[in-house]
């Protein structure tokens, strides 16, 4: 069954963010999303808040100095990829490379909505139509579940009905049929690795801000990767 609450919440959430494209509110956005993302890093305790900021402040210092060989795009591709792949493999480090990984998805989200800020705001709409589509098909259908030890409320029924509408979805605004298709893909993988992240830390939500939906990492989880995917293919193909 549908829950009504978590689509109204939802719907609630497009609609602000709706207001906040419409009227070009792009620095109290980017300012919020950052608040966000910090939030629940801390609220979730994965990471202690003296720790987070003394990263922050050393990452900060080193893209800084980065910046000056026109090595910071290289630089944060790898240390984004780096982080995600051994935050999967490694249990001592994994809270820093996690919160590694978030602090460079936050530059690429800032990068992006200064090259093209349309582009940050389409992720959105295509993160949310995925995220919803794969709610209402997986509830109504059911079925078997695709990966209960780390996602246990994932279908195939829900996955594979929201990977066809984002593909669709993407093809019918001019993007090419391979680009589609890895988007609709990692739109799955994002939300599975921050479920293999959650269960790692023996946490179910990154925070009850959102209320049904957990916290703002539990909701943006699939946008985070797609932000990257997105800021390649305009840096690099486009």
């Amino acid at each position: 069954m549908v829950n009504k609450n978590r689509l109204i919440i939802g719907l609630t959430l497009i609609s602000i963010i709706f207001v906040i494209f419409y009227f070009k509110l792009d620095t109290y956005f980017i300012s919020l999303v950052f608040l966000l993302l910090i939030y629940d890093l801390i609220k979730s305790k994965i990471i202690a808040i003296t720790k987070l900021f003394i990263l922050i402040f050393f990452y900060s210092i080193f893209l800084y100095i980065i910046s000056y060989f026109n090595l910071l795009n290289l630089t944060l591709i790898f240390i984004y990829i780096a982080s995600i792949i051994f935050s999967l493999i490694s249990d001592k480090y994994r809270k820093y490379l996690f919160a590694l990984s978030i602090l460079s998805n936050f530059i690429f989200f800032y990068l992006l909505l200064d090259l093209d800020r349309t582009l940050i705001y389409f992720i959105i709409f295509i993160s949310f139509l995925n995220d919803t589509s794969a709610y209402i098909f997986g509830s109504y259908f059911k079925g078997p579940l695709i990966a209960p030890s780390i996602s246990p409320n994932k279908t195939w029924s829900g996955t594979l009905s929201s990977i066809f509408i984002s593909f669709s979805t993407l093809l019918i605004f001019d993007y090419s049929f391979f680009f589609s298709f890895f988007v609709a893909i990692t739109l799955f993988f994002g939300d599975l690795y921050f479920s293999f992240i959650k269960r790692k830390f023996l946490i179910k939500d990154f925070s009850n801000l959102l209320l049904s939906h957990g916290g703002f990492l539990d909701r943006f989880d699939s946008i985070l990767p797609l932000i990257f995917l997105f800021y390649i293919n305009y840096t690099y193909i486009i």
